[in-house]
């Protein structure tokens, strides 16, 4: 595909969907965890500091799973071109 059959207007649709998804996902996650921070530290019995770090330390799993994932993937199909 070239970069002009991939610049129709309807697949400029999609980008700006997806881009306005993720953005709205991630302002969730983030955002909604602090809300119920309080709840979930009464909830469980957890300090609420505790409760942020384990939040914390399961983002920086994520991203250092998803990046050495991303990363082999891609080794892996762009190695033969």
């Amino acid at each position: 595909m070239t970069w002009a059959e991939a610049s129709t207007p309807s697949l400029r649709r999609a980008l700006v969907a997806l881009c306005i998804t993720e953005i709205t996902s991630w302002g969730v996650l983030h955002y909604a965890f602090p809300v119920l921070l309080v709840h979930l530290a009464s909830a469980t019995g957890w300090p609420s500091s505790l409760a942020m770090a384990a939040f914390s330390s399961g983002l920086v799993v994520a991203a250092l799973a998803g990046c050495r994932s991303v990363g082999c993937w891609t080794g892996m199909v762009h190695a033969g071109s």
